[in-house]
């Protein structure tokens, strides 16, 4: 039974909750991903050789990618004209911000096929997407789904600290889901990456091909305390928002937005001590 004093009751019986909470979800920190760092390496390469004439192709690079969404495409391919040898390689990422919310994905795929005189040859395909961000308060991180799969080839992913030890790591073979924690104030770096390698040598062709995706969701502290909106001040808008999450008390119900925001005091309850915090805010209006 919850046992604080609701002194705000029925203003809060009067809000939308199911509205409220998806603003929340929304609103809090939202711009996050908007000034984060997102570096693209996508690049397709692709080889043969044979008595009578070779080839070689190299397509892709590193780049930096612009906006809340961005991807890259490369594919690199050659044939032998005597011999009908071939090899073929491609690569694929992206990544797209919705709110806290960050999807990536990439793929990389390989094929040599040998035909009659090749005496060498060799395919290959890297793709990854490497996402720098700060959380100056830190903040929390939730898995929403990934899976990280390929044949003869590697798929892995990571959160962590920028030149620390991963708090996460993914490799090939794994499902993500529902991993959760708090990320302490500092920069942190997300990477997903998939590789794919075939190489020829005297009648040995070799298919290669991976993939991974990840969705991660990752809510920033409050700067300012009570700001559940992000605006550099604490008013009505972010009243509404508190008073839902403190008739829903306990940061666990499965209805409290992610990272419990209202809970200011970080006891694991949207409680009287909390609004005690938030009065005082609001009371001040602009943040510090």
């Amino acid at each position: 039974m919850k046992s604080h004093t609701r002194r705000h009751r029925s203003i809060a019986q009067t809000l939308s909750a199911a509205a409220l909470l998806g603003a929340l979800a929304m609103q809090s920190r939202a711009d996050l991903w908007s000034v984060a760092s997102f570096t693209f390496f996508v690049q397709a390469e692709a080889s043969g050789e044979s008595p009578f004439d070779d080839f070689f192709s190299r397509k892709g690079g590193g780049s930096s990618g612009v906006g809340l969404s961005d991807s890259r495409t490369f594919d690199a391919n050659g044939s032998l004209v005597d011999g009908d040898g071939s090899s073929t390689a491609s690569a694929f990422a992206s990544y797209a911000a919705v709110g806290n919310v960050l999807s990536l994905s990439a793929n990389a795929g390989s094929d040599v096929d040998p035909g009659d005189f090749m005496i060498a040859g060799l395919a290959s395909g890297v793709a990854s997407v490497t996402v720098d961000f700060a959380l100056p308060a830190g903040g929390t991180y939730r898995v929403i789904d990934g899976n990280f799969g390929g044949t003869h080839a590697d798929s892995t992913g990571s959160l962590g600290p920028v030149g620390g030890d991963p708090i996460l790591s993914f490799s090939m073979g794994t499902q993500p889901n529902g991993e959760q924690g708090n990320l302490a104030p500092g920069t942190y770096r997300i990477v997903v990456e998939s590789s794919a390698y075939s190489n020829f040598n005297f009648f040995n062709g070799l298919f290669a091909g991976s993939s991974c995706t990840l969705d991660i969701e990752v809510i920033p502290a409050a700067t300012c305390v009570g700001d559940l909106t992000a605006d550099n001040q604490v008013d009505d808008a972010d009243f509404q928002l508190f008073a839902v999450a403190y008739d829903l008390l306990d940061c666990a119900d499965p209805a409290m937005p992610a990272g419990c925001p209202a809970d200011l005091n970080a006891d694991g309850v949207v409680d009287d001590l909390d609004f005690q915090l938030f009065a005082a805010a609001y009371n001040e209006l602009l943040c510090p």
